[in-house]
């Protein structure tokens, strides 16, 4: 057995090859993965991915089978993306974007897969410290339209980590 984090990686790397990084290609494929391996009947799925799957397999094209869903389903998908697309910050979103909102509509989501990407990409090129993690959140955070209420919160939890383990 493999974990659903590593089989949703696999789906995503095959996507991108599948589709040559074709956007509109690449959200084709992903959706078609993502209902197949629904199909499969896979432990651990998520309510937001089990019902935009059930879209999908009923003919919803993927760009609008997404649920208004902040969960974390996403987030398995963007360090392949973030490796693959690394050196183009502009694909990198699109691909995170596309990939998210398949499944998951909701702002915080696509929020947090970016903030995942931005810290993918940093970490491609040097070791993090905590400082630098915590200012991946502010670049996500002045580029997206994120709800002041959650983005207080995010702010809040990054300072409780920090100064718990600053390392």
């Amino acid at each position: 057995l493999i974990s659903d984090d590593t089989e949703h990686a696999l789906m995503t790397i095959r996507a991108m090859s599948e589709s040559g990084c074709d956007p509109n290609l690449f959200e084709e494929v992903l959706g078609r993965k993502i209902g197949q391996w629904c199909k499969a009947c896979p432990p651990g799925i998520g309510r937001a991915t089990l019902r935009s799957s059930f879209k999908m397999i009923c003919g919803v094209r993927p760009a609008r089978a997404g649920v208004r869903s902040a969960g974390n389903g996403p987030l398995m998908r963007v360090p392949a993306i973030a490796i693959r697309h690394r050196g183009d910050p502009d694909k990198l979103m699109e691909f995170v974007r596309i990939s998210t909102s398949i499944t998951h509509t909701d702002i915080r989501a696509i929020s947090m897969a970016l903030f995942v990407a931005e810290i993918m990409t940093q970490a491609c090129k040097s070791r993090l410290d905590w400082r630098q993690i915590t200012s991946c959140f502010e670049k996500v955070s002045e580029a997206q339209d994120i709800p002041l209420k959650f983005e207080s919160e995010m702010r809040s939890l990054l300072d409780a980590i920090g100064r718990h383990d600053p390392a």
